[in-house]
């Protein structure tokens, strides 16, 4: 989770970076269409390059267009079918309520199930009207599109190098210190690169889109699971191997 900046400024400072996006948990709002209003809170704002993996689901406008303009929203079926019912819902405007009327300029099925977060609906980033892009607060989740055969570990070590020279300038500016005791208060103001892959089972920071899965839980189930496959196997085996004399003496007897 990073600030507004970051993903422009790493996109903008390393050509190994083909494209990113942003998407950032919106609160609770009511939202109304005629006279369906419901209180939601699974919904997210998102930069106009739509999220990875939701591109072959979206129908109705570009992947790349769906988002561009203020006061559009993309929304799942089931959101859709919530609202507008039998009507299609390509056009239609929905209100949201701190966030004003908005128009649907796409829909997908759902979000897949192995996706580590699963919003009914997304704002176009625009909509928020952020004026000020900063480095040194975090508020926001940023994924990086990478070049073919672009080392991730090599831009990692680098981003240091911009923490130095966008965001402890930011934090000596917002608390009225030196540079260098603004770098000391940034000595664990880390950004690092996590593969979208490795979300749901492997990363556990403090401000997760959603509660994750767990590797070790998930090695202990497995083992459970095979003990009990095993288990199972040998009270077969065991069985099978006390009714043979039975089965044979049977078999005598009809002869």
């Amino acid at each position: 989770m990073v600030d507004v900046a970051v993903g422009s400024g790493m996109a903008s400072a390393y050509p190994d970076i083909e494209t990113f996006t942003r998407l950032g948990r919106l609160g609770e709002n009511f939202v109304q269409y005629g006279t369906h209003q419901f209180k939601e809170s699974e919904y997210g704002l998102c930069r106009f390059q739509f999220l990875p993996g939701l591109h072959a689901a979206l129908s109705g406008r570009d992947t790349h267009t769906a988002l561009t303009q203020p006061n559009s929203i993309v929304i799942t079926k089931a959101f859709a079918d919530k609202y507008f019912g039998a009507e299609p819902a390509l056009g239609k405007s929905i209100d949201l309520d701190h966030y004003g009327v908005c128009k649907v300029t796409g829909v997908i099925d759902k979000v897949p199930d192995n996706a580590h977060f699963h919003f009914d609906a997304f704002v176009s980033w625009s909509t928020l009207h952020i004026r000020q892009y900063t480095w040194s607060n975090v508020g926001y989740y940023t994924y990086l599109v990478l070049r073919p055969g672009a080392d991730p570990k090599k831009i990692t070590s680098a981003l240091s190098e911009l923490v130095a020279k966008y965001a402890v300038p930011e934090i000596a500016r917002d608390m009225g210190v030196p540079l260098a005791q603004a770098q000391k208060a940034v000595n664990t103001f880390v950004f690092s690169l996590t593969p979208l892959t490795d979300i749901h089972l492997h990363s556990d920071t403090k401000y997760e889109l959603e509660a994750n899965g767990k590797q070790p839980l998930r090695l202990i189930f497995t083992a459970l699971a095979l003990f009990i496959l095993l288990l199972a196997c040998a009270n077969f085996t065991n069985l099978s191997t006390a009714s043979a004399p039975a089965a044979a003496r049977k078999s005598a007897s009809a002869k």
